[in-house]
């Protein structure tokens, strides 16, 4: 009798890779690491006609999660050997193909310190399924009168219900910021005092512009978005690629419609036009 071979992580990857071509047409796009994850998940799961069995298996591993918070500083910990990964995706209980394989899959790629922000990308992508809209408000004295604003304006239409979370986030210093969707309604103190810098900028008052401290990535690359009229990219190294590549792919999804330069000093940049040249052509 012979025993099932472990996937490689080329073989799981790849697996996942099929399912995101098969055109699952996924309900939201999110963004970061555990965004990129949970939407892979959500597609090899509906590729399999498995979402409510994945969701199943992921609430399950979330309960361990929240009855041990041993197992978080296990997952996180950079010390953690191959063998010692296998043994703690055993503690999550039995699963299904898919979720036990992806849970693989995160163990193969060092990232099972997402598990659990993956799990509540997953949930969201479920609830935009089942449509479900999912509002994160930062202030809840506003949170019914936000529900009905975007009821009545019909911003949520294609949506049946509302599911409205609540988030303390003191970076705000003051004010509410909505999230629904692909959209973002900022009426935080902090952002009307980015804009206000922006505007001492232009006057020459403040001669360098003005620092102001987020507490992400994903809230950084936001606040670029609403506070530009345009990209204007120098020559740089992984975080700048990362921002050029992000916020053409914003306007190639017409999250803005701003223009994007990239400044080709002694030709810096004509290797990343080859590169997608040849992306392009390899179609």
């Amino acid at each position: 009798m012979f025993g099932a071979l472990p996937l490689t992580r080329q073989q799981l990857a790849r697996g996942y890779a099929t399912a995101a071509q098969t055109g699952t047409k996924v309900p939201l796009v999110l963004f970061g690491i555990d965004g990129r994850y949970a939407t892979a998940l959500f597609q090899a799961a509906a590729a399999k006609k498995s979402l409510d069995t994945v969701e199943t298996a992921l609430s399950k591993v979330e309960g361990e999660f929240k009855k041990n918070p041993r197992l978080q500083e296990l997952a996180a910990s950079p010390l953690l050997t191959k063998p010692a990964k296998q043994e703690l995706i055993k503690t999550f209980g039995k699963q299904d193909e898919i979720t036990r394989n992806f849970f693989e899959l995160l163990a193969e790629n060092n990232r099972l310190a997402e598990i659990q922000n993956i799990i509540k990308s997953y949930k969201e992508l479920m609830n935009a399924h089942r449509g479900i809209m999912t509002i994160k408000a930062l202030d809840g004295k506003a949170l019914n009168q936000v529900k009905s604003n975007l009821t009545k304006n019909g911003l949520i239409k294609d949506y049946k219900d509302i599911n409205v979370i609540n988030k303390v986030n003191p970076s705000i210093l003051g004010g509410m910021v909505v999230e629904f969707g692909d959209y973002t309604i900022d009426m935080s103190a902090a952002s009307k005092l980015a804009k206000l810098d922006k505007l001492l900028s232009v006057e020459g008052v403040i001669e360098y512009g003005s620092t102001i401290k987020v507490p992400d990535m994903h809230t950084r690359k936001r606040m670029m978005n609403e506070m530009v009229d345009a990209f204007l990219c120098l020559p740089g190294g992984y975080g700048t690629l990362e921002e050029l590549l992000e916020m053409t792919t914003w306007s190639q999804l017409s999250i803005h419609k701003k223009p994007i330069v990239a400044v080709n000093t002694d030709g810096f940049y004509i290797p990343l036009q080859e590169l997608i040249k040849n992306s392009v052509e390899c179609k």
